[in-house]
């Protein structure tokens, strides 16, 4: 009995583990690969703990609830509106930290042979290529508000560190070099001026949710 309360335990608390992460992820990933397989490994975890107790209401609720949010996945639906950015440095520390420990639990899962070696090294992949897009459009934010409030400096800084980001990134050739173009030059151009065009955002968006990845050169407002 003790034992088996045990198992029970470890079912419930490997499926909250894997919670938080996908909560994150509704809000800062387009791309669903990398929830979906979360969120199977938290229902994987309940059904083998309902198993166990199959006559535990609360674990039963729970398992619904999480085989509902998995098929909202699989639909392409979320309970969250995506951002390609944080706000501030503190929320931007604090996201990239969270997205390096979900690095090492997909880790721990192919160490278990609980991922395979190429779904291993592809969500890391996806999950690399988005702390890059996300730093950059991070600081992009940050220099639109500096810019607002008519502060050269700031910007100028934010441009800067997006731009490092950047260069040393792994993203498409084109796409990188399109946009270290474009940044350049509105660094170049604020850096000659010592003024900043408020209403030229790079990235900051009239609503808050911005669809596409990649850059258009057609638009002030970007999403690299």
């Amino acid at each position: 009995m003790k034992k088996r309360k045990a198992q029970i335990n470890k079912y419930r608390q490997q499926s909250d583990e894997v919670l938080t992460y996908i909560d994150l992820l509704q809000k800062i990933d387009e791309k669903y690969e990398l929830m979906l397989t979360l969120q199977a490994v938290s229902v994987n975890n309940l059904t083998a703990a309902t198993r166990l107790a199959p006559n535990d209401e609360l674990l039963i609720h729970n398992l619904q609830t999480q085989q509902n949010l998995h098929q909202l996945f699989k639909d392409e639906t979320r309970n969250f509106e995506v951002t390609c950015y944080t706000t501030n440095d503190n929320e931007l520390n604090q996201t990239i930290s969270q997205l390096g420990q979900l690095s090492k639990l997909l880790d721990i899962y192919k160490n278990k042979n609980s991922l395979s070696l190429s779904k291993h090294q592809a969500l890391q992949n996806h999950l690399q290529a988005l702390k890059v897009h996300l730093t950059i459009n991070s600081h992009l934010y940050q220099a639109d508000c500096f810019a607002e409030e008519d502060n050269p400096t700031m910007y100028q800084m934010h441009i800067k560190q997006a731009l490092e980001v950047l260069k040393k990134s792994a993203i498409e050739p084109k796409t990188k070099n399109q946009g270290i173009k474009h940044l350049s030059e509105r660094y170049n151009d604020v850096k000659r001026t010592n003024k900043v065009v408020s209403d030229k955002n790079l990235i900051k968006p009239s609503q808050e949710a911005t669809k596409e990845e990649g850059i258009d050169p057609g638009t002030e407002k970007k999403n690299y």
